[in-house]
């Protein structure tokens, strides 16, 4: 289990709204569910997610900030 923090939460959110996605959008560019996606986006932070989810919305927000 890893602790997604706020600043990673806001830097999500900054990121899909640069590219403006849709939830949907996200949760496939993310590869995860559409319930999972809303509840990293609105829930508060820190949040305990797993390792897999933390490591997909690094990954991705790694990706976006190099193009």
């Amino acid at each position: 289990m890893q602790i997604l923090t706020e600043e990673i939460q806001q830097e999500l959110r900054a990121t899909r709204g640069e590219l403006n996605l849709t939830r949907f959008q996200l949760s496939k560019e993310l590869g995860l569910s559409l319930p999972t996606t809303g509840k990293i986006i609105n829930s508060s932070a820190p949040m305990v997610v797993s390792n897999t989810v933390f490591n997909k919305v690094i990954e991705w927000i790694k990706t976006k900030e190099a193009k």
